[in-house]
Parts: C-alpha cells; sequence; structure tokens
C-alpha cells in the first residue's frame, strides 16, 4: 500500500498485519451495515430516477464518504499490530487478545477482551489472528497508549494463506503471556481491557486511568 491516510506514520507495528482487505468477507460479517448501504444506494437512485438528477449529487457524496471508511479498514488490516486471540466463550463468541501497550519504553501489559458475534464454529481455546491500531492519551509524555482496537483477521480475509501466517507470526512467549495474563482477568468475562501482571510491570507505577471501549 501506499503512505498511509489516516493511520499515523510516525508508529510503526512491531507485527504489521499485512493483510488485503476483501469488502465481501467485511461485509459479510457487518451485515447490517451492508444492509444499509444498499437500502441508500436504491434510495438514492429512485430519487434521481423519479425525481431529478440532481440527486446524483448525493450519490458522489456517499461514494466519498463510503470509500473514505473503506480505506480506513484497508490500513487498519495492513498497518495495523498483529496480535494473537484466545476464545474465552462462544456463546457470544469472546477472545481475549494481550498487547504491551508501552510506546518503547516500560512494560505495559494488557488484556482486551472483545466480541465477535460474526465468527462461527470456535471452540474454547481455539486461536485466532487480530489485527489492531492503538489510542493514544491526549497527554503526550503518557509512555503507553490508552487502548488498543484488535478485528479478527477473519473479518475480512478467507484466504487461509494469510491468517495461518498471521498466526504464525505470534512466537510461544507471546502465547505463554496471553494464557498467564487470562487468569487475571475477573469473571464472568466481560469486554473490556484489563491491565494484567501489575506487580511485575511498570503498571504499578502508574496511576492512568485506559479507555474501557
Amino acid at each position: 500500500m501506499k503512505e498511509p491516510k489516516f493511520v499515523n506514520s510516525n508508529t510503526f507495528a512491531s507485527n504489521p498485519g499485512q493483510i488485503s482487505v476483501s469488502p465481501f468477507v467485511w461485509y459479510r460479517h457487518h451485515a447490517v451495515m451492508g444492509g444499509i448501504i444498499v437500502l441508500l444506494l436504491l434510495a438514492i437512485l429512485c430519487l434521481c430516477l423519479f425525481v431529478d438528477m440532481k440527486f446524483v449529487v448525493l450519490f458522489i457524496i456517499f461514494a466519498i464518504v463510503h470509500q473514505i471508511n473503506f480505506i480506513r479498514i484497508k490500513e487498519h488490516f495492513y498497518y495495523g499490530d498483529s496480535n494473537g486471540g484466545i476464545v474465552l466463550a462462544t456463546n457470544p463468541v469472546l477472545v481475549a487478545v494481550y498487547t504491551n501497550l508501552s510506546k518503547g519504553f516500560g512494560y505495559y501489559p494488557v488484556i482486551k477482551i472483545i466480541e465477535c458475534p460474526t465468527l462461527k464454529a470456535l471452540n474454547i481455546g481455539d486461536r485466532i489472528a487480530t489485527v489492531a491500531l492503538y489510542q493514544a492519551s491526549i497527554n503526550e509524555q503518557l509512555p503507553h497508549w490508552i487502548n488498543f482496537e484488535p478485528l479478527p483477521v477473519n473479518y475480512v480475509s478467507n484466504n487461509q494463506a494469510d491468517i495461518d501466517k498471521a498466526l504464525l507470526s505470534y512466537g510461544e512467549d507471546y502465547w505463554e503471556r496471553l494464557e498467564q495474563g487470562i487468569p487475571q482477568v475477573p469473571q464472568p468475562y466481560q469486554v473490556g481491557l484489563y491491565k494484567i501482571n501489575i506487580e511485575n510491570s511498570d503498571w504499578e507505577d502508574d496511576s492512568a486511568e485506559l479507555v474501557q471501549s
């Protein structure tokens, strides 16, 4: 891909996703959004055909907004940081993803639990690949990110080679950190961001709140 338009080019993922996005796969996992887009397109088409062709301006605006949104999705999965996830529950599907929120110095381990309602045929303990972007605080001096947004690779790709490549990019040490961190997450499991290894990390010296969404 070319230089990113929406991802901060001053930061670099330690394990970039480099996943190609399939619009058909994305909308299969986001059927409501896809349905809304189709209905809007049909409505604009009817306005153009039966009211006034000036409504084609709406189509152009809609196409631009849609294109910008899809560029964001493509950049997320290409430039974002790839991390592994472990399935914690299947009804609904909850996945735990580990990362270190450090900006380069220090150790700020967290586990993010995400809900993946459209992922099927999964069992507790299964491993999946995700790609995440990180959120910075308005306090530029903060040594860590305040959130990250992992999205399953399966949301955008059916290419098993790409999925396997992502899964193989996580070393055993990564899986060990994730597996050791999961028991530190409160049960019953709920979507959110959780600090782990507090006593053996730099969280002990940091009181900043994290963004839970």
